[in-house]
């Protein structure tokens, strides 16, 4: 499904502004990287993209997607597609994703979806 028409939730006035915002201090090339990905995302099918949860007309994914990270540790983030107001927005930044420890990551993701629906 497209979903380059829908509107961005500004975030630059919550916690997930303020996080990105320390983040393109701190690890400029971590935040291009996430930034890029999120870009990236919006423009393309969410066909091809990692969802975390499927409920009515919200669903959440993993930027960037799971098969990405799985084997290469970087910063994520789920993002939360409204279908029926048309809105895109980030739920959480996760400092490093994936590796080892990705199967274990993936259920606290889906625990963290179940919540923010």
């Amino acid at each position: 499904m497209r979903i380059d028409d829908y509107d961005p939730i500004n975030p630059l006035d919550s916690a997930v502004g303020d996080r990105i915002g320390t983040l393109a201090r701190d690890r400029l090339l971590a935040a291009e990287r996430l930034l890029r990905a999120l870009e990236e995302f919006v423009g393309r099918d969410t066909g091809i993209a990692s969802k975390v949860l499927e409920p009515e007309d919200k669903e959440i994914y993993l930027v960037p997607p799971r098969f990405v990270l799985a084997h290469v540790p970087d910063i994520a983030a789920p993002v939360r597609v409204n279908h029926a107001s048309r809105l895109i927005d980030i739920v959480e930044i996760i400092e490093e994703y994936g590796g080892y420890d990705e199967p274990d990551q993936w259920k606290e993701l889906e625990e963290l979806a179940l919540r923010n629906v």
